[in-house]
């Protein structure tokens, strides 16, 4: 396996890691959500537009779309900081993805 397919084996890990959790964690707090909160929260084509957009953009930053979440939704610096602290706990799943992708790669010999 050359360098690009390893490249993009990682890629496709982080991903496959990325985007689903962090669709998971934005649906289940959506669901939680009452009242003034919930109003505030993104109207469902407008919350897969933004995480589309985020995907395509810059994929591997689609967690941020969970701190523009919980600042919208929180409107507090303690909303934000969770936000933050979810996005860059899920970003490091992803790099984990890449890292076990990698070792997979390597412990295969390809």
């Amino acid at each position: 396996m050359i360098p690009g397919d390893l490249e993009v084996v990682q890629t496709l890990a982080h991903l496959v890691v990325t985007i689903p959790a962090t669709v998971v964690v934005l649906l289940r707090d959506e669901r939680r959500l009452t009242g003034e909160k919930l109003a505030r929260a993104w109207s469902p084509s407008s919350r897969d537009a933004a995480l589309l957009t985020f995907y395509l953009s810059v994929a591997g930053l689609i967690p941020l779309a969970l701190a523009i979440h919980w600042t919208r939704t929180r409107r507090s610096l303690a909303g934000t900081a969770t936000g933050l602290a979810l996005a860059a706990a899920i970003f490091g799943l992803g790099v984990g993805a890449q890292l076990a992708a990698w070792l997979a790669v390597d412990g295969l010999g390809l």
